[in-house]
């Protein structure tokens, strides 16, 4: 349930119409709640309003159809501006980069109240009446209508200044980072956390296979129900594949390697398991910690293309790559061996290793960078940066086997000693930095 709970939360804040159907709500009961007390204290009121009181049902009526109009017109120029600032950011910085810019609060508090202004203008006309003796004029709700009115005439103004920094490629790589930094939070243990235990590789022979049903990208794995499946079946499962994989129909996503055949398993057992596995049409960063380290590198990748070409957004990205591995390498690797309320092994989960991440954040960056003296230096000396804060063999072997790439496939393309010595003394600096290991081992 938690699980669920959680990839439901994760679907809403990755919505553009979550805040805006809020705050409408609010509008709404905002507009009715005002009314309510404008029945019981007319009379009251007009001691304290003072000069803005307004006398003429009439005035009122003008004061908010003005109100509701301009709410109406700004929000259709607030929508405007997120559209265009959408469509810029896709077509430079790459498509993948647009979840983050409907994930912003911010652009969602302003086109939101906006709307609720417009729909609380609305709610409180109906409440002025200019029929009968007594006509009624909701003093406290026109108010409330003005202030609304003066707070977004103030959101927009600042809504235009978070527009023009936002689409500078700056703040993109560090909305970037800090999606990835929400995710190692949330998905790796504590820094300084015991080391759980986990295991590299999920190649164990035999068992029988479950295949996935569905088709899409694997958003979200309940690990705590496999295991309770796997217990209230006396089984122990395997995991073929992990958040972030695409999966199809007849692809294998678990495998069974103990308990029941495949003619003693339950239709149920497979089905709970199936549905243990949250699939979409996108990947997100739930359960993906590969999610924010791709965002950044398809920045970096397209800022090398020749049609940008511009490698000083492409070492901005690999600064904050850097600083994300530097904060994976401080905390333990997440579990892979998950165990029952008995303590018997049940589940044995596919997950990120180190080298993985690693290659997720350098590959595609190094390979576009081969004939970029400058951009490959940039790497080195990142290299030589997180090897500095790296305690384990396993993290500076990963980092060595980057670099030393970067030395083997840079060179060649190079025509100049000057050039050829900047990435030789970066890399001699690199590994005497690697203390841990033989420079030379993984060669």
């Amino acid at each position: 349930m938690k699980t669920l709970l959680l990839h439901v939360a994760e679907k809403l804040r990755a919505s553009a119409w979550t805040i805006p159907t809020a705050l409408a709500i609010a509008a709404f009961l905002l507009a009715q709640g005002l009314l309510h007390l404008d029945h019981f204290f007319t009379d009251e009121t007009h001691y304290w309003i003072g000069w803005i009181e307004i006398s003429s049902p009439e005035g009122a009526r003008t004061l908010l159809a003005t109100i509701a109009t301009s709410m109406l017109a700004i929000a259709g120029v607030s929508f405007s501006s997120i559209m265009v600032t959408m469509a810029l950011a896709s077509q430079q910085f790459g498509p993948r980069l647009l979840r983050n810019f409907i994930k912003d609060k911010f652009s969602q508090t302003v086109l939101g109240m906006h709307l609720a202004t417009f729909l609380y203008c609305l709610f409180i006309l109906r409440g002025v009446r200019t029929t009968g003796n007594f006509p009624f004029v909701p003093q406290l709700s026109t108010l409330a209508a003005l202030i609304l009115g003066i707070l977004c005439l103030g959101l927009f103004i600042r809504f235009v200044h978070h527009i023009i920094t936002e689409i500078q490629v700056e703040c993109v790589a560090a909305d970037a980072y800090q999606s990835l930094k929400k995710s190692l939070d949330s998905l790796f243990p504590e820094v300084g956390a015991e080391e759980q235990e986990y295991r590299v590789e999920n190649n164990d022979p035999g068992g029988w296979q479950i295949i996935a049903g569905k088709t899409g990208y694997v958003q979200a794995i309940n690990l705590k129900k496999l295991v309770e499946i796997a217990s209230k079946y006396d089984a122990v499962l395997v995991t073929e594949t992990k958040a972030g994989n695409f999966v199809s129909d007849g692809k294998a996503i678990i495998r069974v390697v103990d308990g029941p055949t495949p003619d003693e398993a339950e239709a149920s057992m497979i089905d709970d398991l199936q549905r243990a596995f949250l699939t979409g049409s996108v990947r997100n960063a739930e359960q993906d910690v590969e999610y924010g380290m791709r965002q950044l590198v398809e920045v970096a990748v397209r800022a090398l293309s020749p049609g940008i070409n511009d490698p000083f957004t492409a070492m901005n990205c690999i600064d904050y790559l850097g600083a994300g591995l530097q904060l994976a390498f401080a905390r333990p690797l997440p579990p892979s061996i998950y165990r029952d309320n008995k303590g018997n092994i049940r589940l044995f989960s596919w997950t990120n290793s180190h080298r993985d991440l690693v290659e997720t954040a350098l590959n595609q960056i190094r390979q576009a960078s081969r004939d970029r003296c400058d951009v490959s230096c940039r790497l080195l000396e990142m290299l030589t940066e997180t090897a500095r804060v790296s305690e384990r063999e396993d993290q500076q072997l990963a980092l060595m086997e980057q670099a030393q790439l970067i030395n083997l496939n840079t060179l060649p393309t190079l025509f100049n000693d000057h050039d050829c010595d900047a990435i030789r003394s970066r890399f001699a600096h690199f590994t005497k930095t690697c203390h841990l290991i033989d420079p030379f081992q993984n060669a």
